[in-house]
């Protein structure tokens, strides 16, 4: 409905308070971070699948992971990272729904690097897409999950540095669990070069806070009005506009 810029009355303040008050409404940005034992946050679960050498890899048994493709030590692995909804935070708490629309302005995936290596190269992120728990992704040999390649993401990172975060684009994967597109099983991270590889990087059974994984989300909630809204608005306002012209005819 267009309606000129001067008119005055009951029409005006109308739609001006109408504006503010969804204009103030409309768009509530804000960020979380998960990693476990920050703000009571307990849902990070690690797993790694593959070609194991060493069955002693596992989260259970140790606080690092290595995974990639090493010719020379003879594995070839990949690292699955899936945090779930817990105390207050996660994907499941963002969701959009008929009411809100949840954007997601970038989602990173953070591994804590525990040695220094120059096996790098090209790396990939891809949405996990069947169930999966931590007795069931460690091992020697174990199978992995269902892992969607298609909508993989790729990061190349020349070297790893002990000390240092690496950071995974994550925002593609998170912005369809969010949507429902698919269900949020967490990402695989992995290699297809040979003799590229991470030695070590963290999972939550590292005992310092700040090493362990983590992702950081983004977002942006938009409010959706209801349909009924919309219309008691127009409404108002068309009857106004008649009643100012009613008025000017008499």
């Amino acid at each position: 409905m267009n309606i000129k810029t001067n008119m005055v009355g009951g029409v005006h303040i109308l739609m001006v308070t109408a504006l503010a008050v969804f204009g103030a409404a409309s768009a509530n940005a804000d960020t979380m971070l998960m990693e476990n034992g920050r703000n009571n946050y307990a849902g990070t679960v690690t797993g790694i699948g593959g070609n194991l050498t060493n069955a002693a890899w596992t989260g259970t048994s140790i606080n690092y992971y290595r995974f990639g493709n090493s010719t020379d030590s003879g594995y070839r692995t990949t690292t699955l990272w899936r945090f779930n909804d817990s105390a207050g935070l996660g994907v499941g708490t963002i969701m959009s729904t008929a009411t809100e629309h949840t954007v997601i302005n970038s989602a990173e995936l953070h591994l804590y690097a525990t040695q220094s290596s120059i096996t790098g190269g090209t790396f990939y992120v891809a949405p996990i897409m069947s169930d999966w728990t931590q007795a069931s992704a460690e091992g020697k040999d174990v199978a992995l999950p269902t892992i969607d390649t298609s909508k993989a993401v790729s990061v190349v990172i020349a070297s790893f540095t002990s000390g240092n975060y690496y950071v995974f684009d994550a925002s593609a994967i998170v912005q369809n669990w969010v949507d429902s597109d698919y269900t949020n099983y967490g990402f695989a991270v992995y290699a297809l070069d040979d003799n590229v590889f991470v030695s070590q990087v963290s999972n939550e059974y590292r005992s310092n806070l700040g090493q362990r994984p983590q992702l950081y989300i983004d977002y942006t909630i938009t409010i959706i009005p209801e349909p009924t809204t919309w219309f008691l608005l127009t409404t108002g306002a068309a009857l106004l506009v008649a009643l100012r012209y009613k008025r000017r005819a008499s």
